[in-house]
């Protein structure tokens, strides 16, 4: 047996493949206090306390410039586990608590790490590099690495199979808590709206997306906030929470409020922006159009709103399937299809990882 596990700073979530990488069972932990006790409950609940567990799985947010590729978790990737950590101070940390634990209480697992920013590895350094002093941002690791890789990864393979095409050239939209989007080229990730940090980027639940470091430095020089309470205030306390008050879609959707019309307005003009600029620095025009995560894969209001504006390129939408969220949601006129996945992170990592597992079970 292989778990996976994916362990965010609020929630635990937890998945069991057999030693054929088939899925066996899920179980999620919502709003948890102590991981190391989650954690310990998980592994006396059967089956994820079946004796022939061999191996666990980690989604990593965060590989830095060294780790691009599944990798088993020996003392040295450990060490750049942790070297990484300051490029994702709130993710990380959730990451590595689940790893210690396996490290003190199950060392006789096989540890995996695969990592959310590997699948843009491939952004060219025109999208990757910001403008700032080169031997500054290379000490330092600054560059844009892009996140949901796993989730993008998946999405690629799941079009590939629909189009009957390899290595489509997609605009893939993860629209969860935290949102992204995805301009892949011929089957490489060439530019995604994420950062250094899950900051850059769309308007999310409770994160700004992109902003002017000016508006920072002023509440710096005003002395409102420091650092910590910026962070805190930009990771938790922005985004459709402070347009709204509400960081859930659903009640966002279902409001009357006009802060709750506007949220929605702000959240998908920047999303219809970003598909512009893809748009325009593919190469070719996008062979489908894909929507997952939450807000994508069950908010057809949304879906309309952003795909409304793009009707003058020849994207047309059907109402009645969108409706319905339905898997395939354009015309049959549409210039390109466009598709609404369900996706699957585990399975992803656990296919993505297979080499290393394998022996282990």
């Amino acid at each position: 047996m292989i778990a996976v596990i994916n362990s965010g700073s609020t929630s635990l979530k937890a998945a069991l493949f057999d030693s054929e990488g088939r899925p066996v069972a899920k179980r999620t932990f919502e709003e948890m206090e102590d991981r190391e006790e989650t954690l310990r409950r998980l592994l006396q609940e059967a089956p994820f306390s079946d004796s022939s567990l061999k191996a666990v799985i980690h989604r990593i947010v965060h590989g830095g410039k060294r780790l691009s590729t599944p990798v088993r978790i020996d003392d040295v990737v450990y060490e750049a586990l942790r070297d990484a950590e300051a490029l994702a101070p709130l993710h990380m940390p959730a990451n590595l608590e689940a790893v210690d634990y396996f490290r003190r209480h199950r060392p006789d697992l096989v540890q995996i790490a695969v990592f959310d920013t590997a699948f843009h590895a491939t952004i060219p350094e025109r999208a990757a590099r910001y403008a700032l002093d080169r031997e500054l941002s290379e000490r330092l690791e600054v560059r844009r690495y892009g996140f949901h890789g796993i989730s993008y990864a998946y999405l690629l393979k799941e079009s590939t199979r629909r189009l009957g095409k390899a290595n489509p050239t997609l605009i893939a939209m993860h629209l969860g808590g935290g949102a992204s989007i995805c301009a892949i080229e011929e089957g490489r990730s060439v530019d995604t709206s994420m950062g250094m940090t899950p900051l850059e980027g769309l308007v999310m639940a409770t994160r700004c997306g992109d902003l002017d470091p000016g508006v920072v430095i002023r509440l710096m020089r005003e002395g409102e906030m420091d650092a910590r309470q910026l962070e805190e205030m930009l990771y938790k306390r922005s985004g459709l929470k402070a347009l709204s008050g509400r960081s859930d879609m659903r009640e966002i959707l279902s409001s009357s409020h006009p802060d709750a019309a506007s949220a929605i307005e702000i959240y998908t003009y920047r999303i219809v922006k970003y598909i512009g600029a893809y748009l325009a620095i593919l190469k070719s025009f996008p062979d489908a159009l894909v929507f997952a995560g939450g807000v994508g894969e069950h908010a057809s209001e949304i879906r309309a709103r952003i795909l409304a504006p793009l009707e003058k390129y020849g994207i047309v939408v059907d109402n009645e399937a969108n409706a319905r969220n339905a898997s395939s949601i354009a015309t049959p006129e549409s210039r390109c299809p466009v598709y609404v996945v369900e996706t699957d992170e585990e399975s992803e990592m656990v296919a993505q990882s297979a080499h290393l597992w394998k022996g282990a079970v």
